[in-house]
């Protein structure tokens, strides 16, 4: 379907309809990153986010998913030593390691929410542990939330199918 088609058929549409189909990309979008992000390890510029550094670390209890795992060190009984850092705490609780993916408790892809904001469907990530997380990997390794182009593809995409399904009223 031609772009000028695809204008004069979004042009037909109601308030509600236009929201609807705003509201079905947005989600498509949003799950699009999620599965970027947190699945694939990839930054919105389609490289790798980073591998995890080798360096000697103390963990608390707090840092432990999986608090059963957690086997202080018998000296201070409230921190455990990696020699490889994150990576190995990583790898103690069974997560992947070859590279950054920012899936660790789940805490981050929860709070990424599509919402309403008075007039405006965003994508937000909504709690403050989480915004503080999105600063920090950003800063450390670049763009990550950021809609890719990829991403952008899909959620174009994503509107041209909500358009048909608000037309044919299959939502």
């Amino acid at each position: 379907m031609k772009n000028h088609e695809n204008l004069a058929r979004i042009s037909k549409l109601t308030a509600t309809e236009k929201e609807a189909v705003t509201l079905i990309a947005a989600k498509q979008l949003e799950a699009t990153i999620k599965i970027r992000v947190f699945n694939r390890g990839v930054k919105s510029n389609d490289q790798i986010i980073g591998h995890y550094k080798h360096y000697k670390a103390y963990f608390g209890k707090d840092k432990f998913v999986q608090k059963t795992k957690f086997k202080p060190n018998p000296k201070t009984r409230k921190t455990m030593t990696f020699e490889t850092g994150w990576q190995g705490l990583r790898a103690l609780q069974g997560r992947q390691i070859e590279r950054v993916d920012l899936a660790y408790s789940g805490a981050l892809q929860l709070s990424i929410q599509t919402f309403r904001n008075n007039k405006n469907i965003v994508i937000a990530i909504t709690s403050e542990d989480g915004k503080l997380k999105r600063e920090t990997m950003e800063k450390r390794y670049g763009d990550i939330f950021i809609p890719s182009k990829n991403d952008m593809r899909i959620f174009e995409d994503s509107i041209l199918a909500a358009i048909e399904q608000v037309i044919s009223k299959k939502i």
